[in-house]
């Protein structure tokens, strides 16, 4: 049984008509980059899985089989995202090329600030913009207590010196530092 030749035409016209966007926002070089493009495929298909309930647990055993196994063929693999894409829409009543035909008229409005966050995303990097990662994030919470441990000694000062003027003890004036200090991590 053939597939009907509408059906290929439809898929052929929509994915000629990308091509004028694809362009028009990064330019030939990006556009054919196909690192690039397999990045922002796997964003956006794990996008797709997340709003509709595939926890990210899920998402990384399911990274983990497809690696484990044989690499396939891409012509094939293609078919595969679109026979499971129609699927999953209509498992969830989406309808593919309707959303497919907004979202193309949406990013038509904006060419600008795709360009903007494709000049500000982080080079050599599959991530579309910089995300803090944990030793990031831990070097700041370090430097953020630090603050906070020469603020508490400032106050200590500052109450010690207008001993007379402070009505509470220094237990008051610093408490709440030494709250949100870790008992680990306060001042000895």
């Amino acid at each position: 049984m053939t597939e009907p030749s509408g059906a290929v035409e439809a898929v052929e016209a929509f994915q000629d008509r990308v091509q004028p966007w694809l362009m028009a926002c990064f330019g030939e070089m990006i556009a054919g980059d196909r690192e690039e493009r397999n990045h922002r495929f796997l964003e956006e298909a794990l996008e797709l899985v997340q709003a509709l309930g595939c926890s990210a647990s899920e998402a990384h055993q399911l990274v983990d089989y497809v690696y484990g196994r044989d690499v396939g063929e891409p012509a094939q693999e293609v078919g595969g995202v679109m026979v499971t894409l129609a699927a999953l829409c209509l498992a969830n009543k989406l309808d593919m090329h309707a959303n497919g035909e907004a979202e193309l008229a949406r990013i038509w409005t904006k060419v600008e600030a795709i360009r903007a966050k494709q000049a500000a995303k982080p080079k050599h990097s599959p991530l579309p913009q910089y995300v803090p990662t944990p030793s990031d994030q831990e070097k700041r919470i370090s430097e953020l207590e630090e603050a906070l441990r020469e603020a508490r000694e400032d106050i200590l000062s500052y109450t010690r010196a207008r001993s007379s003027e402070f009505e509470g003890s220094d237990e008051d004036a610093v408490g709440f530092i030494d709250r949100v200090l870790s008992p680990e991590r306060s001042p000895k």
